[in-house]
């Protein structure tokens, strides 16, 4: 069973908004698609590939959105400008004016999230003739979709939401493993919008399900760490003080848990206890590394290797 998560108070994650909870609601239901690939702030607010198909996404976080004001802020033409007219188009909302979302058809099965909202044939008029759309734009305009989104722009019920969605997937977490996968998506999300590409090269700017994969990985390493900590030896001041150099490890550390990992060819991984385990590979990193003197972040170390270890044996 997940760990129940306690979600009072705001999630400290930083530069989290509705954009990137919207990105990452899409990663967490897509994640494990071989094809996948999302781009933030390329030629729209974010676009996906997937299945062969490309879907360009407006993310607009305003309460009480009608057709109307999609329309007078050319939110739909400008939906409708990048790619081919064979591209789906989605515009994400969390509040939709009542006379507006009435006149919606609800479509089931979508192709990256659902359900899907679809315009009225008295809609596409609407907007056809208001934005003086061209043939072209026209055909666009039956590809675009609403969708609305399972949480608002505030964002502790956001990331509530999210970590619904974690768990619904699989993916168990707490409220520290959930904040550390949230953060570092939120800071790839960033990075990847600063780049600035030529000739529409997006290369760059791509987060795919390869690195995503990994990502989501590292969840249930999470929770295995924490229960080799359980069963070592140690206090619980230690152990907190253990979690705490933890945290250190994926910025500073991977180079040399890597090197660590290349040493333990010969662990018993399947006879020796955790503790008889950790001990060995502690003597390792000391006898190869005399730069880490943190006796903690060394079992920190020796944890996560650890962790990798029995994974990649039952690979």
């Amino acid at each position: 069973m997940p760990n129940k998560i306690n979600n009072g108070g705001a999630i400290a994650i930083k530069g989290f908004n509705y954009q990137k909870a919207s990105i990452i609601l899409i990663m967490i239901n897509n994640y494990q698609r071989e094809d996948f690939l999302i781009i933030p702030e390329a030629e729209d607010d974010f676009q996906v590939y997937v299945d062969g198909k490309t879907i360009f996404i407006q993310v607009k976080g305003e309460k009480n959105i009608t057709l109307q004001k999609l329309i007078s802020k050319e939110i739909i033409k400008k939906n409708l400008i990048p790619g081919h007219d064979e591209d789906i188009r989605k515009i994400f909302v969390w509040d939709l004016g009542k006379k507006f979302q009435n006149s919606l058809k609800e479509i089931v099965s979508g192709n990256i999230i659902s359900p899907l909202l679809n315009y009225s044939d008295e809609d596409l008029k609407r907007i056809a003739d208001n934005l003086n759309l061209n043939e072209n734009q026209q055909i666009r305009l039956k590809n675009q979709y609403i969708y609305k989104t399972p949480f608002n722009n505030n964002l502790t019920e956001a990331i509530k939401r999210l970590f619904g969605e974690l768990v619904s997937h699989n993916l168990h977490i707490n409220n520290e493993s959930g904040r550390a996968l949230l953060s570092e998506l939120s800071l790839m999300i960033d990075q990847k919008r600063e780049i600035i590409v030529l000739d529409n090269n997006y290369s760059q700017k791509t987060i795919d399900n390869v690195y995503l994969k990994k990502v989501f990985a590292r969840v249930e390493q999470h929770q295995k760490f924490d229960r080799i900590l359980d069963k070592l030896p140690y206090n619980e001041f230690k152990k907190r003080k253990i979690k705490q150099e933890k945290t250190k490890i994926l910025v500073s550390y991977q180079n040399i848990k890597k090197k660590t990992k290349n040493y333990c060819n010969n662990l018993d991984l399947e006879q020796s206890t955790e503790q008889e385990l950790i001990n060995q590979i502690v003597q390792i990193i000391k006898n190869h590394d005399s730069s880490i003197t943190n006796n903690n972040l060394i079992i920190a170390i020796a944890i996560e290797c650890l962790c990798e270890l029995w994974e990649d044996a039952l690979c």
